[in-house]
């Protein structure tokens, strides 16, 4: 949460205002009925097409639960399932297991220890934006557009100075006209924001975590355009090393990850996370840190 003493009077104002599962392996056996071998190829390499971008069905389907995503209905959204878990944790945190494989989260500048990822806010604010949010904002945009004023509060209220960052009007104009979540709403007298279905009472407007980290993206895109490209670690450029080394000679997809053939699906994903830290292209500014990622992510997914 923001750190600001009070709420803008800006935000009191507006405030007011399938599961992807890999298919079962198909029999080739002839008889009657039986596919054309050609057909059943075509199949295949269709269906393959369709799942090439999802890493593992349980973790997606686990990303999509903590979301509070429905497999059913939310089909068209679980690609913001698979961001989050693919997504690398922002600078400082560190993710943790517990002995019973319980991931939980340490900041190491600050010592904060909690359960709930750092970005989870951030793709919940996403979800509630594409399911019909953004629609409302840019309609309450053109119906009264924000003033001058309202956005440097704004501003301010986020810590960006609007003439060294012009590219992040946009989203302090969005929150200028963000309305509260479904089942908020503002409590004048405690001047708090309300969940009384969750028993939830923040200081601060539910959506937030979204703009701080929308921001932040903003920010880090803006800088990666115009800036050098700052040098990598020793330990990043020896991930990417033998990432590209791994693919080139052919190694099996435990191999790839670095563990040995016995390692199960625990210490994989463990792996797994550690080593998309390092080799992340929001992480890592090395040349290859794109194809190696994609020779990670690749690996991970045929597990």
């Amino acid at each position: 949460m923001l750190n600001t003493p009070g709420i803008p009077s800006v935000i009191r104002k507006r405030a007011q205002t399938p599961p992807h599962l890999r298919p079962d392996a198909t029999t080739t056996a002839r008889g009657p009925g039986a596919q054309d071998p050609e057909d059943l190829k075509t199949q295949q390499q269709e269906q393959k097409k369709k799942m090439e971008t999802i890493y593992h069905a349980g973790d997606i389907l686990e990303a999509a639960k903590v979301l509070d995503l429905n497999i059913l209905r939310d089909t068209a959204l679980l690609w913001i399932a698979e961001d989050f878990w693919l997504s690398p944790l922002p600078d400082d945190w560190e993710e943790a297991v517990t002995d019973e494989d319980h991931a939980y989260y340490v900041n190491a500048k600050t010592g904060v220890t909690q359960w709930e990822h750092p970005l989870e806010q951030y793709y919940k604010g996403l979800i509630h934006m594409k399911k019909g949010c953004q629609e409302e904002v840019d309609r309450a945009k053109m119906a009264n557009p924000p003033s001058e004023g309202e956005v440097r509060e704004m501003g301010d209220y986020f810590g960006v100075d609007l003439d060294a960052e012009p590219h992040c009007r946009h989203l302090l104009e969005e929150a200028v006209c963000m309305p509260l979540p479904p089942g908020w709403r503002d409590d004048e007298q405690s001047g708090n924001f309300v969940n009384d279905r969750k028993g939830i009472t923040t200081t601060n407007h539910p959506l937030d975590p979204y703009f701080v980290e929308s921001i932040r993206r903003m920010r880090v895109s803006v800088l990666r355009r115009t800036q050098p490209k700052k040098a990598t670690s020793v330990e990043q450029a020896e991930a990417v090393s033998a990432l590209l080394a791994a693919r080139a000679e052919g190694k099996p997809p435990i191999e790839v990850l670095g563990l040995h053939p016995s390692a199960n699906r625990a210490e994989a994903r463990r792996r797994f996370r550690y080593l998309s830290l390092l080799v992340h292209p929001d992480k890592n500014a090395s040349a290859g840190a794109a194809d190696a990622f994609k020779v990670l992510a690749d690996a991970y997914k045929a597990l």
